[in-house]
């Protein structure tokens, strides 16, 4: 249990007798939401317009989940300063978090259950793109952006299908509510829209090594927020749908090789119902 987490250059367990819980990394790396962005919602056309000239990350919001002995004494150095510095050895990785509260499932004179709320107010700080790498079977089952997503050793999973086949919302139209009439007065003139979809990719990411791993998950967010709308083609329906990222929830996550991380990725199809080009 030693040497796995430093906090502020200290041995967690020496300093605080701290161990990290199952489940702990997985919001570690859980991509950051995608900051809201400009955009035209016409009545007279389906989806949306939307401004993805600049698209921006927002902070991440990360949860730790350890045990503790020196409860007290952890929660006073993490105030003592705004940022603190974490070193996660598994994940290879050194981050400066900002303190923001902690919750405590447990608490006695022996050790506290506590689950730590953290800002990574800095995603993706001083990244260099690096192409992915996978030695998992390719398939062009879906692709983005011409990318089959098994190039970042991505593999979609079964209810996807389902999510994107989900019909959308429709715009509502004018209607009128008069209290002496029953029913109501709708305006059945305009051209019938849609409303722009969330839908949920389900995936499992998987890697050799945590390096590796740490490549194709940079990569993946990199691509998936480069300026402009990206496209998705799912081979099964022969469409080609335009998206843009919105956030990102892990479900699993195991560090130990071979690197496993099950998540979603929620991403909103602008313009769904039209201009969906048949391969």
């Amino acid at each position: 249990m030693k040497e796995l987490l430093i906090i502020k250059g200290n041995d967690a367990y020496d300093e605080y007798g701290a161990q990290l819980l199952d489940g702990a990394l997985g919001s570690l790396v859980a991509f950051p939401k995608l900051k809201p962005y400009p955009k035209n919602d016409w009545q007279e056309r389906s989806g949306i317009e939307a401004d993805l000239s600049a698209p921006k990350l927002d902070k991440r919001e990360i949860k730790i989940r350890m045990a503790v002995s020196a409860y007290k004494k952890l929660i006073g150095d993490l105030s003592n300063e705004v940022y603190n510095t974490f070193e996660f050895k598994q994940l290879e990785r050194i981050y400066k978090l900002r303190f923001i509260q902690a919750d405590v499932q447990k608490y006695n004179s022996s050790f506290s259950l506590v689950s730590l709320t953290l800002s990574d107010d800095f995603p993706m700080k001083g990244y260099e793109y690096s192409p992915p790498h996978s030695n998992i079977a390719l398939n062009d089952c879906y692709t983005i952006d011409g990318i089959p997503t098994t190039a970042y050793g991505l593999n979609i999973l079964q209810g996807t299908l389902a999510n994107i086949l989900k019909a959308p919302k429709i715009k509502p139209l004018m209607e009128r509510n008069i209290r002496s009439l029953c029913g109501v007065i709708y305006d059945d003139r305009g051209n019938v829209t849609v409303k722009e979809k969330d839908v949920q990719l389900k995936c499992l990411m998987r890697a050799d090594s945590i390096r590796e791993f740490w490549t194709n998950r940079n990569a993946l967010l990199h691509n998936l927020t480069k300026p402009g709308e990206r496209t998705l083609y799912v081979k099964s329906l022969g469409q080609r749908f335009k998206f843009c990222y919105k956030s990102c929830t892990v479900s699993r996550f195991y560090a130990t090789p071979p690197i496993w991380a099950e998540f979603t990725l929620t991403i909103t199809f602008t313009y769904s119902s039209e201009k969906n080009k048949k391969e």
